[in-house]
């Protein structure tokens, strides 16, 4: 994918899981995860510690961002926590890891 500029698009691809969400290359650096919720009040956290933590994963400064999960229902939360943020350019891989890896011709790589 490139930009019209014919340069390459920086894009964070950011995963939605059980403990929190994490960008694909911080986690296989230095298995990076944060959460968006607090655990006692059920709320999403300020958006301050929000925003240093997809800073902290590389999202914030990236062209665009795609979310994934599962199947797109957490994924869905990371997008529109970074919309909140207004991160201007972020999507949702609505089928995530469900559609891709039910396809055997895509690359899978598992620790």
């Amino acid at each position: 994918m490139t930009s019209s500029n014919t340069t390459p698009l920086s894009v964070a691809i950011v995963g939605a899981g059980p403990s929190g969400f994490y960008a694909a290359e911080a986690l296989l650096k230095a298995g990076a995860t944060v959460a968006l919720i607090d655990p006692v009040s059920h709320a999403y956290l300020p958006s301050a510690q929000l925003r240093a933590q997809f800073e902290a994963v590389g999202a914030l400064s990236r062209e665009r961002v795609i979310t994934y999960c599962g199947g797109g229902i957490a994924a869905s939360s990371d997008a529109f926590v970074l919309t909140l943020l207004g991160v201007p350019n972020v999507a949702v891989y609505d089928g995530s890891l469900l559609e891709w890896a039910a396809d055997p011709t895509l690359p899978m790589e598992t620790a």
